[in-house]
């Protein structure tokens, strides 16, 4: 089963389960918690977007707010944190730690999940800090726009998606941030990145295309219009990239018909091709997706 983030314009965010067989969608809980108290900085106050899990818990990311779930009745159970700034994107379960995108200063915060210690990283700077920045508002500051960060062989893996700086990048950091590498340009406003066997996967969102990451080489496969579909969100299952495709955004305004939804793609890693697409009746916009097993 695949669980996500998403919405269907009313910026009031769900969890999704996705079967991945039947490819068959529903609500299973919704998600009334976590408004932010850091006041207007420019993104909704309500955003949840970052989802990962341990053992026992799902922890959801909404601006400086993260709360925990029962993963076994997706029952609130009171926050985890509230020491984040507006517009956090993805976050990370690894270790006994979680890991943050602080989006909006350029900064990645590790927390341990018993004592709440946190240690601050400025990836713009390379360097660690001894508090994270403060900012007026979510692109004051936003230079690398980090989106993304996962777990592959000992090390994170970061995406810089450069908000129009560039083109994108990934960072590979150590657990304790005791070393930062940025790597190769892998496409323009880049997000998610998914390991299979050697190679690397990522959605170009600007080029609405599939990027595969070998060695220094890029390899774009086109799958959707940007005027049509905002790519975000994917996993990796058993051989396939089940990638989701939001309705179109410009200037902050959704901009298609009422009953337009996002889609799914499943993608063949093996053939290098779409195999199958569905439209998801019921959702228009995905945050984050994550593999999941009750």
């Amino acid at each position: 089963m695949i669980l996500f983030t998403g919405h269907n314009g009313d910026h009031r965010v769900s969890f999704y389960s996705l079967n991945s067989v039947t490819l068959d969608t529903k609500v299973i809980s919704k998600i009334n918690h976590l408004e932010s108290e850091l006041g207007d900085k420019g993104r909704s106050l309500f955003r949840p977007f970052g989802i990962t899990q341990d053992k026992k818990r799902i922890y959801v990311a909404s601006n400086e707010k993260i709360g925990c779930f029962n993963r076994q009745t997706f029952e609130y159970l009171g926050l985890f944190s509230r020491t984040g700034e507006v517009n956090t994107h993805q976050i990370l379960y690894h270790d006994k730690h979680i890991y943050r995108c602080d989006t909006a200063v350029n900064c990645i915060t590790r927390i341990n999940i018993h004592t709440k210690e946190e240690i601050y990283y400025d990836v713009l700077n390379q360097k660690q800090v001894k508090s994270l920045p403060k900012t007026n508002s979510y692109d004051e500051k936003d230079v690398l726009h980090l989106n993304t960060i996962t777990f592959h062989n000992g090390e994170l893996y970061v995406v810089a998606h450069r908000i129009g700086n560039g083109g994108s990048s990934y960072f590979t950091l150590g657990l304790n941030f005791e070393y930062c590498h940025e790597h190769i340009e892998i496409g323009m406003s880049n997000h998610d990145l998914v390991f299979v066997n050697d190679e690397i996967y990522s959605l170009s969102t600007h080029n609405g295309a599939l990027t595969t990451i070998r060695g220094d080489r890029v390899i774009q496969d086109h799958l959707v219009s940007t005027r049509q579909h905002f790519l975000r969100g994917m996993v990796h299952h058993q051989g396939l990239l089940y990638i989701f495709a939001n309705i179109p955004v410009f200037d902050g305004v959704i901009d298609c018909p009422l009953d337009d939804y996002a889609k799914l793609f499943i993608y063949d890693v093996s053939n290098r091709k779409v195999v199958k697409e569905k439209e998801l009746k019921g959702v228009r916009y995905i945050m984050q997706a994550i593999n999941f097993e009750l």
